[in-house]
């Protein structure tokens, strides 16, 4: 038996409290889950995004490069898996090839050209994951007048 001057808590007072702390524990665990879990999901589509970027501008960069002579009027990229060949890449008829970050494929590439003339640009369309992304990029050297890409 217990007299009033003793203190403490019951059995079912402690077992109360306990309900109560599991309770909060859980609410608390799911919701870091939930961050953490939109934290790997955000990185995830960080690197995406880089490798995207850097994609582009490699592509970009290379094609900017390609100074094709103006009686060319026949021009081929060559495009597998991960790499692009450039031929007149600097002005040089040799061919230069490019690679693109791990993880890109390339799905397509075409030349952007006005019926007839000389080509002036690149259309690549590529796959990094599921995702479809496409880059358009002029030549660093194209024939004269009004050119749209």
């Amino acid at each position: 038996m217990r007299s009033d001057s003793e203190n403490g808590f019951t059995f079912i007072e402690v077992l109360v409290s306990l309900l109560i702390i599991s309770l909060v524990g859980m609410v608390l665990y799911a919701s870091f889950s939930a961050g953490f879990r939109g934290i790997e999901k955000s990185k995830a589509e960080m690197r995406t995004a880089v490798r995207r970027l850097q994609t582009d501008s490699i592509i970009r960069s290379a094609a900017g490069s390609v100074r094709i002579p103006y009686w060319i009027t026949e021009y081929e990229i060559t495009a597998a898996g991960e790499t692009l060949e450039f031929p007149w890449y600097d002005g040089e008829k040799e061919i230069k090839t490019v690679r693109l970050p791990s993880g890109v494929v390339i799905d397509k590439s075409e030349l952007v050209r006005k019926d007839g003339e000389a080509p002036f640009g690149i259309r690549i369309t590529y796959k990094i994951g599921k995702r479809e992304y496409t880059t358009s990029a002029a030549f660093g050297s194209f024939p004269a007048g009004k050119v749209k890409l």
